[in-house]
């Protein structure tokens, strides 16, 4: 189907000095979830349940990021050891789309034998995303 996002072209990239932003890893899965909560506003008026839009939040996983060295490692392994706040950038197809300031919640690291150390990450959108 024409005009279809390949998942190849979107890349999840972190800011590792101001204004700079690097792809600390080549992503094999990258998921942007974003949710609001319902706030329930029925009443007995009516069985129909009625409500609005409540909490925003968003969270970002990123699934098996090949890691091509020890800076981006350990990029990757301070943001969750010290608590820093991460800023976050994503690209489709080359051009800077939106970016979020982000908590780095969970970080899993593996490093096979005879094959590249593959990295998770979970990353928890705070105050939103901002268009670039």
């Amino acid at each position: 189907m024409a005009g279809e996002l390949n998942g190849t072209a979107v890349l999840i990239r972190v800011e590792t000095s101001t204004g700079v932003f690097t792809t600390v890893g080549s992503q094999r899965d990258a998921t942007i979830e974003e949710t609001n909560d319902f706030i329930d506003e029925s009443s007995k008026v009516s069985r129909a349940q009625h409500g609005d839009y409540g909490r925003y939040s968003s969270r970002i996983t990123c699934d098996h990021l090949i890691v091509p060295g020890a800076t981006e490692l350990a990029i990757l392994r301070d943001t969750v050891r010290n608590g820093t706040k991460i800023k976050v950038r994503k690209s489709e197809s080359g051009t800077d789309v939106e970016e979020a300031t982000c908590v780095c919640t969970n970080r899993n690291a593996s490093f096979p034998d005879q094959a590249p150390a593959t990295i998770s990450l979970t990353f928890v959108v705070d105050l939103g995303w901002a268009l670039v």
